[in-house]
């Protein structure tokens, strides 16, 4: 399984054990140049999964360019498409196998329950459907998450419309702002992957990573001067949230950093979910809390 190297994060720990309880090897590369897929091929090689835009330092990966090299081998593509959801971003048509969405994030948007979804061809679906019938007691959605599910789903789009202007607003905020040493939103024009966000993702969705220049010491002091935007690790949601580093890399997963598994997160690190709550009053509580000197 080759895979867009993660960070060391709940995901990479969870990433890798499930992995290697079905005795698959995983290879970690940097798909942001998909031609490594050619030059690390194996023969044991089957699928090659990345997440776009990525969780937490929103890289953007190019699917059509990552699909035309795997299809050139004979490899699938496997899409987690859950922080662009597909009212930003279709995978399926820049040439993905299978897609993979967290419904218990913005397609539910109510951080009320827990699912997910796998999309595909039908002869793909149809035969990881089985495979899930033989563990019906651990993938089975409970019919009260499948209507709090179904409910999210009625108004997606318009909310993502109203996460995407808030986070825009807040990252040219921030870009701007002194104490501010970087942003990472796919949508600014100083985003590196810029071009291929804005060719294959409809808004910028509302995940935003940065930095300051005072690092972790300056994190803690800004998070907490913040009223409306609240300190929690919670993400694509009605409120919105921010953490740290610190938050996001657990103390069990200490031994994945510095693997060649999983990059390391630096302490400067912040990561903002932005929710529905109108722009100004997000971006009012931002530089209230960045005036800390």
């Amino acid at each position: 399984m080759i895979i867009h190297r993660p960070v060391c994060t709940d995901t990479a720990h969870l990433i890798r054990e499930i992995v290697s309880a079905v005795g698959a090897r995983l290879m970690p590369v940097d798909l942001s140049d998909p031609e490594v897929i050619g030059r690390l091929i194996t023969a044991r090689a089957r699928i090659v999964y990345l997440d776009t835009p990525t969780n937490p330092l929103n890289n953007i990966l190019d699917i059509a360019a990552i699909a035309e090299r795997a299809h050139a081998h004979g490899l699938m593509v496997a899409v987690d498409s859950t922080f662009a959801t597909p009212a930003l971003q279709r995978p399926l048509e820049h040439g993905a196998d299978i897609v993979l969405h967290s419904l218990s994030k913005y397609i539910n948007g109510h951080g009320d329950t827990v699912g997910g979804a796998l999309l595909g061809k039908a002869a793909v679906i149809r035969q990881l459907r089985e495979e899930a019938f033989r563990h019906r007691h651990e993938t089975a959605i409970s019919p009260q998450a499948s209507f709090l599910i179904l409910r999210g789903l009625n108004t997606l789009a318009l909310r993502m419309d109203q996460h995407c202007n808030a986070a825009h607003a807040l990252a040219l905020t921030l870009e701007a702002h002194p104490y501010v040493a970087w942003v990472r939103y796919p949508f600014l024009d100083s985003h590196p992957d810029h071009e291929i966000a804005r060719r294959q993702m409809s808004g910028g969705s509302g995940m935003l990573a940065f930095g300051l220049h005072k690092g972790a010491e300056g994190a803690t002091a800004m998070t907490r001067r913040l009223r409306l935007i609240k300190s929690g690790g919670n993400l694509a949601e009605i409120g919105s949230f921010i953490c740290g580093s610190a938050r996001l890399t657990h103390a069990r997963h200490l031994s994945l950093a510095g693997s060649e598994f999983c990059a390391s997160l630096g302490e400067d690190f912040i990561r903002c979910s932005v929710g529905l709550e109108d722009a100004e009053d997000l971006v009012e509580d931002l530089l209230v809390a960045l005036d800390f000197a």
